[in-house]
């Protein structure tokens, strides 16, 4: 199984492009372009799971401006610090957004948060989240 590089709504780079923003992620099963990046400067781009334009490009999306001299280029996220027991928003893709407490990121930097409205008071049972947002994502 792939590694999920980017996250819905994340800022990402492109040195052609600027910044941007991931703003749809398609079902891989259906195209190779599974990322659709709206960028602040021209539309759209669509890139696969990796970050490339095409199948055998470089790769071209990156978390971080290029700085060639301190090796800018980087698909690695780091992590907020974030309290345990904190309130955020979670989701399962294409469904809608509930409430969790947070409990902690895995060393390959998973978000687990308790089950149901469990906090580490009540709980020890946590489930992974691939999609979350520490503010409401339905407020715009």
């Amino acid at each position: 199984m792939k590694q999920q590089i980017f996250k819905l709504n994340d800022r990402v780079f492109d040195f052609r492009y600027g910044w941007g923003t991931i703003s749809c992620i398609f079902d891989n099963n259906l195209t190779n372009y599974i990322l659709k990046v709206t960028f602040d400067n021209v539309n759209y781009m669509t890139y696969t799971w990796d970050g490339r334009n095409t199948p055998h490009s470089p790769q071209y999306l990156s978390l971080t401006p290029y700085d060639l001299v301190s090796g800018g280029f980087s698909q690695r996220k780091s992590q907020p610090v974030i309290e345990k027991d904190t309130l955020i928003y979670v989701r399962e893709l294409g469904e809608e957004w509930t409430m969790r407490f947070f409990s902690h990121f895995d060393k390959e930097g998973n978000l687990f948060c308790y089950n149901n409205q469990n906090t580490s008071k009540s709980e020890t049972m946590t489930s992974s989240w691939k999609t979350w947002s520490l503010e409401n994502p339905l407020i715009k």
